[in-house]
């Protein structure tokens, strides 16, 4: 006589792998979210450094000066630090650094550029 359904053994071993695929399931979205926020934030400060660019060239050649790390206005978590450093008469270099947190480390980006006295 043939016994029909599942053994015991049978359903434990099921449910073990299911389960295991679940849990790999869930933590490959974690993964992908974590990355995708960290992407975000990357996008953000090369545009925030982008725009601090524009403003300086916006201004004339003896205005553009150094500033101190400091925090950037409406953009929490954020701050910026810009270095002008007198590459030859006439021409400056421009080092802008934008900071953040970025999973319990900072994070930085930095943009150089140059401006003359024409």
């Amino acid at each position: 006589m043939k016994r029909r359904g599942f053994s015991v053994f049978e359903l434990i071993l099921a449910a073990a792998l299911l389960t295991i695929g679940l849990v790999s399931l869930i933590n490959a979205f974690s993964i992908g979210l974590s990355q995708g926020s960290g992407a975000k934030d990357l996008m953000l400060a090369k545009n925030l450094a982008e725009n601090k660019l524009e403003e300086i060239r916006n201004v004339s050649y003896s205005n553009v000066v150094s500033e101190s790390k400091a925090a950037i206005p409406g953009f929490l978590g954020f701050q910026r630090q810009v270095q002008i450093e007198v590459a030859q008469p006439g021409l400056k270099q421009i080092r802008i650094d934008i900071f953040w947190q970025a999973k319990n480390k900072e994070a930085s980006i930095s943009l150089y550029s140059f401006v003359s006295d024409i």
